[in-house]
């Protein structure tokens, strides 16, 4: 069998972008089985992949992936194994765009096998050994804006809510279990709330107001556990839930007033750590780039305030999503 014996250590890379082809005897690990077969083999400098399709290879071929020399300070790449992918492992007849973006690693080829399998009518019997596999580490940067709804609650106001736009940007690191379907994550995120709202007393005719104006930034942290959906290698869907914690920097200005009138009176009221729970469905490209919609249920910054009045803050948000 052919197998590429470049060397892949950076100080041994040739300048030669074609792999350097030997016959040899090894022994292959059978990875997925079925009509598409994926296989790999380990060597000292690391690991290769083989595949065998049915009526169309007799024997194992290598997913070539090679490092090489372009210049004497410039590292180039030969992905042929996307087009090999493209062309052998492609039973949906996907565009070549979809192939472009694949990345040379087990998890992506397994994925990727079984869906086409699926697709061909055939079963496929994954061989893994999951005490084996680590738990993966996924860093994630995103930001996004959120539709807040903000609104005090007490027994002498009139009922009411006002929506503004909000912004927050944060990083999450999360651990990803062996069976690539659990995650749990931590998040930290920089947020900033502005918004404001009058109100009428309940049961009078009286022309007085009572207006308060937030004016914060927040840093919220948050831990919980995402589940997801992976529809094939290079697509999939995630829920997850977290409990949140509120650290705010800011305060809520209450001043009160005639109707028409300039306010005859103003303090501020200081606006306390805050635990809420958050929910998200999102999309992830390539394991790569995602989108999420989130809901947040409401915050009552008034804890330990001389005040009876609750806040009624919470919102959805849609954030972008980039993972390393």
């Amino acid at each position: 069998m052919k197998i590429d014996m470049s060397p892949s250590n950076v100080k041994r890379l040739s300048g030669d972008k074609e792999p350097h082809w030997v016959l040899k005897t090894v022994f292959l690990n059978i990875l997925v089985e079925g009509a598409s077969t994926l296989y790999s083999y380990r060597q000292s400098d690391g690991i290769k992949y083989f595949y065998s399709v049915n009526n169309k290879k007799d024997y194992p071929e290598q997913l070539v992936y090679k490092k090489y020399k372009q210049t004497e300070s410039t590292i180039a790449e030969n992905k042929q194994f996307r087009q090999q992918l493209f062309n052998n492992i492609n039973c949906e007849n996907k565009g070549i765009e979809e192939f472009t973006n694949i990345n040379y690693s087990e998890d992506t080829f397994v994925k990727l096998f079984k869906s086409n399998n699926t697709c061909a009518g055939s079963e496929s019997v994954e061989y893994t050994n999951d005490t084996a596999k680590k738990i993966k580490t996924v860093y994630t940067v995103y930001a996004g804006l959120g539709n807040m709804s903000f609104g005090i609650k007490g027994s002498t106001l009139e009922s009411g809510k006002t929506n503004d736009l909000n912004y927050s940007a944060g990083a999450e690191i999360a651990f990803r279990m062996p069976s690539d379907k659990w995650e749990f994550f931590f998040r930290g995120e920089y947020e900033k709330m502005s918004s404001d709202i009058t109100y009428k007393f309940n049961n009078t005719t009286s022309r007085l107001r009572t207006r308060y104006k937030l004016d914060s930034s927040n840093i919220n942290f948050y831990l919980g556990p995402r589940y997801n959906l992976i529809i094939n290698a290079a697509n999939k869907i995630f829920i997850d839930g977290a409990f949140g914690m509120n650290f705010p920097f800011g305060n809520i200005e209450n001043s009160t007033f005639l109707f028409g009138d300039p306010p005859n009176s103003t303090s501020d009221i200081e606006i306390k750590t805050s635990f809420f729970a958050n929910f998200g469905v999102g999309y992830v490209f390539n394991d790569k780039y995602g989108i999420c919609v989130r809901y947040e249920t409401n915050r009552n910054m008034f804890t330990n305030s001389p005040t009876a009045d609750i806040t009624q803050i919470s919102r959805v948000m849609l954030n972008l999503r980039y993972s390393f």
